[in-house]
């Protein structure tokens, strides 16, 4: 928002980094095992900075609303998928190279407005609840299991 923003645009971006110092001590109190709780850190930073990467201009009050929302998303108790537990052994080859070829032709045809629509994807993903582990795994239910390769080592 920077200076033209005035005391709306100061307080939208103190909301939003407040926001990410909270997530932050939620995160050293408590720890929940599978999805990430509310929206991580570098996904909402990420987000914002796309905005600039991709040239869009902003007015004001949009700026403000998204900071506000990315910030509230942060804190909230949405799920938001991850990889830590997906393994080589339990990899759906298939959906894998159909993601792998879905963001390189979403760069190809994007290009610099490629980051906007990967955090905006990422953003909706948890709001409709869409695990990417899960999605990924040929057998959800191995991702709370050890590592069948990690023993054979």
């Amino acid at each position: 928002i920077g200076l033209d923003g005035g005391l709306w645009g100061a307080l939208a971006g103190a909301f939003f980094a407040l926001c990410g110092a909270l997530r932050l001590a939620r995160f050293n109190v408590t720890h929940v095992v599978g999805p990430f709780q509310g929206l991580p850190i570098p996904a909402a930073g990420l987000s914002l900075v796309a905005f600039v990467l991709a040239g869009v201009p902003l007015p004001l009050w949009a700026a403000a609303a998204l900071l506000l929302g990315l910030g509230g998303l942060m804190i909230s108790q949405v799920p938001y998928g991850n990889l830590k537990k997906l393994h080589r052994g339990n990899l759906n080859r298939h959906r894998a190279a159909f993601l792998a070829g879905s963001l390189l032709l979403l760069a190809v045809l994007l290009k610099e407005k490629a980051p906007l629509a990967l955090g905006g994807i990422y953003v909706a993903s948890g709001l409709v609840r869409l695990d990417w582990g899960t999605w990924l795994a040929l057998r959800p239910e191995l991702e709370d299991e050890e590592d069948p390769l990690e023993d054979e080592a």
